[in-house]
């Protein structure tokens, strides 16, 4: 299994992920925060976990994720103040029968990504 997560400010998803599937072939972690970053790192060696995840600073918003991973992922999860603009590089990261996960806590955010999955996933919404 190949996990694609862009955190936002708690790495707890990607903690839980790799205990349950000590199978997983990696967990690709992105934080615009390099004090984060430092601190997921940390956390993951203490937990014995960095051979299962990989962490990177990169603006998923902006930069979308690295094409090196496209089509490979089987799940992408996304917590971010404006996910719609992830999406579409996030439809690049999934396998055919992937799953897009976004955490959005307010109505508009639900409904711009909304407009943006109906563009970027065939079928979707």
């Amino acid at each position: 299994m190949y996990v694609c997560e862009r955190i936002h400010l708690r790495w707890s998803l990607s903690r839980y992920i790799a205990h349950c599937f000590l199978i997983l072939k990696v967990i690709q972690n992105h934080s615009c925060y390099i004090l984060f970053l430092l601190l997921f790192r940390d956390d993951f060696e203490r937990t014995s976990l960095s051979s299962l995840v990989t962490v990177g600073v990169r603006d998923i918003q902006g930069e979308g994720f690295p094409d090196e991973f496209t089509g490979s992922a089987d799940a992408v999860f996304l917590d971010l103040p404006q996910p719609w603009l992830a999406i579409p590089s996030a439809a690049k990261m999934l396998k055919q029968d992937g799953t897009l996960c976004s955490f959005s806590p307010c109505i508009e955010q639900v409904q711009r990504s909304c407009e943006v999955l109906q563009i970027s996933f065939t079928g979707a919404v």
